[in-house]
């Protein structure tokens, strides 16, 4: 009962601290509804460099022509058009009609923002300037709270005042305060030397005010050889160092100046598209951060904290693009690449092993910060940490991971007894096509009796990490199963409707409903794959499970699983909810964050324990470790031993093991085997898809937005041409073949674009079964799709139309090269042009659609069971869990 109370209390607090909030926003909309203006202390200057933002430029203006600092008397814009196509230009003009004393509109030649606010800068003559992004906004009292801040503080000498840093979020139309350096803002105001910043670091020109005789003494510009990325960390800095020399001189830090930074839908913005840029991998690095050091050096005899932190923060962002992603940097040349690395070198010798250690901003951690100092520092950092990331609560195993630059030894303890791990992994993690670090991944057994574990490398003792926190020597097996052991939700941190839902999940005849269910799903939208195959053998041999199938009720596949007495859940619904909390094993073909998240575990975590099974769509042919390692995967399906090999074997990219990945093949393996007798004269045409031309998700379900660019793209246009040839036409009729086209399901959407011709057949997932369609066709004509593999097992040739194949694997779609070597393991020619794929298409139709010997021997040499046990072994692999 107290307890109770106790929990009644934090929910009412709660609640109207939550109300507080609401009326304080209110209040602000009302004050900035009767439109409050003051006059102020200074003058204020904004240079604005604009490019083609015509789109944004309306929500600008209005910010910052309607602050409470009275913008007729305090505020001036200079607008400086580096060259826009767009309606850039004539929205400024439009507003500077509005405002003719207040906005002048400049026009250069496109040649770059920092050249852009060179120019404004020679006309600006007020107190203080600042250069807010034409495509951001600022909050309605932005100027007044700098104004009154600096006015109160004149016995300071202040160069920059920088102004809170919040992102608005284009997609969700919300603003978040997630900024890597929102640390910076916890206090209302903070002053700082500008000598000595601390762990403070200032790299925003944007959301900052700088003072404008100050500056212009130092002589201090935007230096426009820093590009794409930057050039607005170096331009502070560079005058942060400038004032260092000028006696005292401050900066300040203000909360409630808020600055709006517009996240991009489209992710067009410098940020996000400079990672695809030559001139990212060596000019900011070059004329940016080592610039920045070797001046510091230079001007003031050493390097400050502040401005080492902040080069460390700009090679961070480096790191963390191109860490395990080495396809990122395919269009460097050798040379580039070289002097990239010879940049970082040249960086880190100007920066101390004390920095690197303390270093935590934006996400780095112990392993960046490892890889470093033996890198760069030629250090190898001790001891070592050992990190508890699973525990195994019906096995009684416990995983285990550290990281380590260099061949070591380790030994492992239980109780003080040395045991042996039940199995373990090396994983390579790469930066730039070389190692980084090594990431030793151990499952280790305990017992009932289990009390304490311990580990040495190279007879050093480990240090231990579970949920951030560090324990010293060893660590209790009782805090390891008490931390992954759910611990229920306070409900007062909950929404009323997810009390009530929990209570509704939790009660007593919905229990019994779902006790120890399995449930299976391949899409949401449709069946058909191996979770489908795997349902009907489960129901047929071991008809004591309690099994369910998920799937949207407008479904295709809805009324043939129903007619064929599926016991059907329909995915969303509050029974497919009430499940997962009560499930023994959610099994799917995708792992997609709709079957593997469905619930949030803000509101049901405590309540979820089932195991995820994934059965796969298809094989694993590519690289998709970034993919997977972020799944949380028991049982993880695979049918070729060359697949298996690829995730689980040493010095590759994967996180898994022999513990959680097994070689039993695909369920749907089996029923197509089975009918192998049904081919047909059939050619078959399924391409698949691409991730940069695919919309963004709806929701949480496998649907999507339409592309408009979709008809402008390599994609639709190669294909198109395929499809619409007079020589496809003529072979289709000569030999007597009928044409199916058949695109991935994400490509579906677009069928009507393609206006094939009344000759092809073209189909979609709602016309039938896939496997049927299999069976049928004689060959295949595919990009890159994995049912390449459907048609290999049925020993039916392939033809590969790859036109992209130099972009493929380059971070365009969702794959990175794996394995599977197209020039030495494909199951058929592989053609870079329309002409080639039907010469090939020719040829093979004149021997009948007969595999040729060398793809034949590809073919029965790949997978590893050619009989139609698959589902009988992934039944009893799950089982084992």
């Amino acid at each position: 009962m107290k307890s109770d109370i106790i929990l009644l209390k934090k929910f009412l607090k709660n609640f109207f601290l939550t109300r507080k909030l609401i009326k304080q926003l209110l209040h602000i909309k009302r004050n900035k509804d009767k439109k409050r203006r003051i006059n102020g202390h200074y003058q204020y200057t904004v240079v604005s460099a604009v490019y083609n933002v015509g789109k944004y430029l309306d929500d600008f203006f209005e910010s910052i022509t309607t602050q409470t600092l009275t913008f007729q008397n305090h505020i001036h814009l200079i607008m400086v058009d580096d060259g826009s196509t767009d309606n850039s230009a004539e929205i400024i003009k439009k507003w500077q009609k509005r405002y003719p004393k207040n906005i002048t509109y400049l026009w250069k030649k496109n040649s770059g923002q920092a050249s852009a606010r060179n120019l404004g800068m020679q006309y600006v003559t007020s107190d203080w300037v600042t250069f807010i992004d034409p495509d951001d906004m600022i909050d309605y009292n932005y100027f007044e709270v700098v104004d009154s801040f600096l006015a109160n503080n004149r016995h300071y000498n202040f160069s920059v005042v920088a102004c809170n840093y919040l992102i608005c979020l284009e997609k969700s139309k919300s603003i978040k305060n997630i900024h890597p350096l929102k640390y910076k803002f916890k206090a209302k105001e903070t002053i700082y030397p500008v000598v000595d910043l601390r762990y403070f670091i200032q790299l925003a020109v944007n959301s900052a005010f700088f003072h404008v005789s100050r500056l212009k003494t130092s002589k201090v510009i935007f230096d426009e050889k820093v590009r794409p990325s930057f050039d607005d960390g170096h331009f502070v800095n560079k005058f942060l160092l400038a004032e260092s020399r000028q006696g005292e001189r401050f900066i300040a830090f203000l909360r409630e100046a808020k600055y709006f930074y517009r996240k991009r839908i489209n992710k067009s913005s410098t940020l996000d598209t400079c990672w695809q840029k030559n001139e990212q991998y060596c000019d900011p690095l070059e004329y940016g951060c080592l610039d920045l050091l070797k001046t510091a050096q230079e001007t003031i005899g050493y390097i400050p904290l502040h401005t080492a932190r902040t080069v460390l923060y700009c090679l961070f962002w480096y790191f963390k693009h191109l860490l395990n992603h080495d396809e990122r940097i395919h269009f460097l040349s050798d040379k580039e690449k070289k002097e990239f690395k010879q940049l970082l070198e040249e960086i880190f010798s100007f920066i101390d092993k004390n920095t690197i250690r303390e270093f935590s901003l934006a996400g780095t951690w112990f392993y960046h910060k490892i890889g470093w100092l033996y890198h760069f520092k030629k250090h190898v950092e001790t001891p070592y940490i050992a990190y508890v990331d699973h525990y195994d609560s019906k096995k009684h195993e416990v995983r285990v991971k550290y990281f380590y630059p260099e061949k070591v030894e380790e030994k492992w303890f239980v109780n003080d007894k040395h045991v042996k791990p039940i199995t373990s992994k090396i994983r390579d993690h790469t930066f730039m096509e070389e190692i980084f670090l090594y990431e030793k991944i151990v499952w280790l057994p305990l017992s009932q009796t289990s009390l304490l574990l311990k580990g040495l490398i190279n007879g050093q003792e480990m240090i231990w990490s579970l949920g951030g926190k560090r324990y010293k020597r060893s660590i209790k097996i009782d805090i390891i199963t008490k931390h992954f052991k759910p611990t229920q939700i306070p409900f007062y941190k909950l929404p009323l409707q997810h009390i009530l839902y929990r209570k509704i999940y939790q009660s007593r005849l919905v229990a019994k409903r779902f006790h120890r269910a399995w449930l299976l799903m391949d899409r949401s939208n449709q069946a058909d794959d191996n979770a489908e195959h795997l349902y009907r053998y489960i129901r047929k041999h071991h008809p004591e499970i309690n099994l369910f199938f998920l799937l949207e009720k407008n479904s295709h596949d809805w009324e043939r699983l129903k007619k064929d007495g599926f016991n059907l859940l329909a995915f969303g619904s509050h029974a497919h909810k009430a499940a997962l909390i009560h499930a023994e094993h959610n099994i799917s073909s995708h792992a997609t964050p709709y079957v593997v998240q469905y619930l949030p575990k803000a509101w049901y975590g405590d309540l979820l324990t089932s195991k995820f099974s994934f059965l796969q769509h298809g094989i694993t042919k590519d690289n998709m470790s970034a993919w997977l390692n972020a799944r949380d995967i028991a049982c993880f399906v695979t049918a070729a031993k060359r697949e298996f090999d690829s995730i689980v074997d040493d010095h590759t990219p994967y996180k898994f093991t022999c513990k959680e990945v097994q070689l039993t093949g695909f369920p749907r393996h089996d029923a197509l085997l089975a009918g192998a007798d049904k081919k047909e004269k059939i050619i078959l045409i399924m391409p698949t898809w691409r991730q940069s031309l695919a919309g963004e998700f709806i929701g949480l379900s496998n649907q999507r937005t339409l592309n408009p660019q979709f008809q402008e793209s390599k994609y639709f246009k190669r294909w198109s041409a395929i499809l619409h040839s007079k020589k496809l036409k003529e072979l289709s009729q000569t030999y007597q073949y009928r044409i199916i086209f058949f695109p991935h399901a994400n490509i579906q959407p677009y069928l009507d674009f393609f206006n094939t011709p009344s000759y092809i057949q073209c189909i979609t997932h709602e016309m039938g079964t896939i496997q049927t369609l299999f069976q049928k066709s004689s060959l295949l004509i595919t990009d890159y799709s994995s049912v390449a593999f459907e048609m290999a097992i049925l020993q039916r040739e392939v033809i590969y139309y790859q036109f992209d194949h130099k972009e493929i694997f380059c971070g365009l779609h969702t794959t990175r090269q794996g394995y599977f070597q197209y020039e030495k393991d494909a199951f058929g020619p592989i053609c870079y042009r329309k002409k080639d794929v039907l010469n090939e298409l020719e040829a093979l139709l004149e021997n009948n659609a007969t595999p040729r010997d060398q793809y034949l021997k590809r073919m029965k040499d790949f997978f590893a069971f050619h009989d139609t046990d698959n589902c009988k072994r992934t039944c009893q692999a799950i089982m084992n869990l």
